[in-house]
Parts: C-alpha cells; structure tokens; sequence
C-alpha cells in the first residue's frame, strides 16, 4: 500500500487556475493538498498543462467526488 493511497489528483494544469480551484474547494470545506505550487512560479515556462511544473491538486478519496463536481461546475461556469 502506498502512502498516498488516501489521496486522489483532481487537478493539474497552470498555477493561476490551479490557485482558483484550489480556493473554491477550500471554501466548499474540502481539505487539499497541493504539488509544484512553488516550483510552478519559478519556472513559469514550464508551467502548462502537463508540463514539468504544473501544479497539482489532491484530496481525500472520500472527497474526490464532490471536489470533482465543484471542478466540473467551475469550468463549465469559466468556458461558458
């Protein structure tokens, strides 16, 4: 079993959108984590999605599903 089997990756793309969601999660009482969110301002070039540093976002499994509805939501709100 590895340590991170409690977490689920919900996100990963660009610091500034990651900063977003990462904030609306926080304020729907989800707990997260975040990867690269350092490194992704130090190296913006390398700061898309996929790239090198771009930033990540976990929460509890228990968790994964609501956070993905709010993600979901917010993205279909943002390209509306």
């Amino acid at each position: 079993m590895s340590k991170n089997s409690d977490i689920a990756m919900v996100y990963e793309g660009p610091s500034i959108e990651a900063e977003l969601i990462n904030n609306i999660l926080i304020d729907s009482n989800i707990r997260t984590f975040t990867k690269n969110k350092n490194m992704a301002g130090l190296f913006p070039q390398n700061n898309n999605y996929g790239g090198l540093f771009s930033v990540k976002i976990y929460v509890a499994n228990s968790e994964y599903e609501n956070a993905m509805e709010i993600i979901q939501a917010y993205t279909k709100t943002d390209n509306s």
